[in-house]
C-alpha cells in the first residue's frame, strides 16, 4: 500500500514537505505511510486519521485503503475502543461545560454583580440616622432662646433652617437657637455626600 500512495503522490509531481504543509502534519509520518511502517505512527485514531486524509488528498480509495491500513497494523474488529481510548485530546477540550451550565453560571455572575451593586447604591444613599432627644416633640414656653440636643450618624452633615452646625465626632450636637414670639418652625436635616436627606421638625411656641 505505501507504493500506492508513493505513485500517486509522484502523480501529482509533489514532494513529501508539500503534502505535509498541505495536510499540517509532519513530512515524517507520510514517508512512514509510504514504508509500511505504520507502528511508528502516533497511537490510535490519530495515525489513523492522518492516513484518510492522505489517501483522499491523493485521491485514491479512501475505504478499501482503511481496511488494509487496519489491517497491517493488527488492528481486529474488537480494538475499536482502545483506537479512541488513545484519541490524542487537544489542549482546549481538556475543559469542557455544557452550553446550559456555562450560560447559567454566567447569569448567576451578572445577577450577583448587579446585587452587590444594588446594596451598594442603596447603601450610599440611604439617609443617615437622626435623632432629636430635646426637644421631644412640640412644646411651648416663654423664653426666647432654646437648646436643641440631638445626634446623627458620624460624618454627616447636620442643618438646622438650613444653617449648618458642627457635630462632634461620635455624631453628637447641642444647639442654641434664638426664637421669636409665636410658633418656631425648627427643620433639622440630616445628610451624607451622596444620600437622601433625613429630615425632622419641632414646633416651640413662644407665648
Amino acid at each position: 500500500m505505501g507504493e500506492e500512495l508513493k505513485r500517486a503522490r509522484f502523480a501529482k509531481h509533489l514532494d513529501l514537505k508539500t503534502v505535509a504543509y498541505k495536510l499540517k502534519t509532519k513530512p515524517e509520518y507520510l514517508q512512514i505511510l509510504e514504508s509500511d511502517d505504520y507502528e511508528k505512527l502516533p497511537a490510535g485514531f490519530y495515525g489513523l486519521n492522518i492516513f484518510k486524509r492522505y489517501a483522499v488528498f491523493l485521491g485514491l480509495n479512501e475505504k478499501r485503503l482503511t481496511r488494509v491500513f487496519l489491517a497491517g497494523r493488527r488492528l481486529g474488529a474488537g480494538a475499536s475502543e482502545a483506537m479512541f481510548s488513545k484519541k490524542v485530546v487537544r489542549r482546549h477540550e481538556l475543559w469542557i461545560m455544557p452550553k446550559f451550565l456555562r450560560n447559567v453560571l454566567i447569569a448567576l455572575a451578572i445577577v450577583v454583580c448587579f446585587s452587590y451593586l444594588a446594596l451598594y447604591f442603596n447603601r450610599i444613599t440611604t439617609p443617615p440616622n437622626l435623632e432629636i432627644s430635646r426637644p421631644e416633640s412640640n412644646i411651648s414656653q416663654a423664653e426666647l432662646n432654646y437648646t436643641i440636643v440631638g445626634s446623627a450618624e458620624p460624618e454627616s452633615e447636620v442643618t438646622i433652617n438650613n444653617q449648618r452646625i458642627l457635630i462632634n465626632q461620635d455624631g453628637s450636637f447641642t444647639q442654641a437657637v434664638a426664637l421669636k414670639n409665636g410658633v418656631n418652625l425648627l427643620i433639622i436635616k440630616a445628610r451624607k455626600k451622596y444620600s437622601r436627606e433625613n429630615i425632622i421638625t419641632r414646633q416651640i411656641l413662644v407665648e
